[in-house]
């Protein structure tokens, strides 16, 4: 067989093909390390990552029709929730974030918008889905950003990644698609800022099973909340944070000697702590003196209730 020409010409085609692909591999991964690192797309995609890998991750989309998407990494699954035109949480960037937090008392830390938001109708976001899953998604990442001049966006490019990688195994039909409008179309207490949405409770129960945290869970810390805020609203609102990732809130206290910025306080190094302390925006203080020993004490300060209830 060695010495048929046949076969050698057979072989040296395999082998140029080989070189051939390995070549394009290393241009494309040279184009892209290029493009990662030299591309201007200041505004569109942040560099800083926020996920943690293990917790859901929520991204709220769209401007006038505004839906919540959901990576569930524990079951692994992808979920969409379409809110609807007039549920009160159509907004674009920060402000839509900020309303969505508050409708489903929970919270949401990553926008998508788009200039042609009609994609994220619950019909048409299968396409969308596709689109981002699609084998060419990483090069644009890592070059011009994946959506072009169309996006908007706080994800940054590494988590956009990770995102893909675990995405592309989720294929469109595994996509599981809810429309919440109708209980967004009768939502009108969220031009109330001092309160939560009525219909808080029904976008509550449609979430809490795709972003309940395990590890959160599983570590079953006795969670302490103190509202130092100066905003009684607030207390609401991180109760339902909390147990919506699974945590158990043991006790809700206030305190008139208002703090600015959130302190939380723990004996132990841990993941409960670690994430409700990112979450809020805490400073971590050692708690193995007080006692408070082997429970978790968040005291929330004036620049959380800022952030949702301004």
């Amino acid at each position: 067989m060695a010495g048929n020409p046949a076969y050698k010409k057979s072989e040296n085609k395999r082998r140029w093909r080989a070189k051939i692909a390995i070549f394009i591999i290393v241009f494309l991964v040279a184009v892209s390390l290029k493009g990662f690192l030299k591309a201007d797309i200041s505004g569109k995609i942040s560099e800083r990552s926020k996920w943690d890998n293990v917790s859901s991750f929520t991204v709220g989309m769209g401007n006038s029709a505004s839906s919540l998407f959901i990576f569930q990494k524990d079951p692994k699954r992808a979920i969409v929730l379409s809110v609807g035109k007039n549920s009160g949480v159509s907004e674009s960037g920060g402000v839509m974030l900020k309303k969505m937090s508050l409708a489903f008392g929970a919270p949401v830390e990553n926008y998508l918008n788009f200039k042609n938001d009609t994609s994220f109708y619950i019909d048409n976001i299968s396409k969308t889905y596709s689109k981002f899953t699609s084998w060419t998604t990483p090069i644009k990442i890592m070059t011009t950003g994946w959506g072009g001049n169309d996006l908007s966006t706080n994800i940054s490019r590494i988590d956009a990644l990770r995102l893909w990688w675990q995405l592309k195994g989720i294929g469109v039909n595994s996509l599981i698609s809810t429309d919440l409008s109708a209980i967004g179309e009768s939502s009108k207490s969220l031009e109330n800022k001092k309160v939560l949405s009525l219909n808080t409770q029904e976008y509550n129960r449609s979430i809490i099973k795709y972003i309940e945290n395990l590890k959160i869970v599983n570590e079953d810390y006795q969670i302490n909340m103190v509202n130092a805020s100066g905003e009684f609203a607030v207390s609401r609102l991180a109760n339902s944070f909390i147990t919506s990732l699974g945590g158990r809130v043991t006790s809700i206290t206030g305190d008139s000697n208002l703090i600015q910025k959130c302190i939380l306080m723990t004996d132990r190094k841990s993941y409960t702590a670690n994430n409700l302390a990112k979450i809020f925006d805490c400073d971590i203080k050692d708690a193995s003196q007080s006692a408070d020993s082997g429970q978790i004490t968040i005291i929330l300060g004036n620049e959380f209730a800022r952030r949702y209830f301004e």
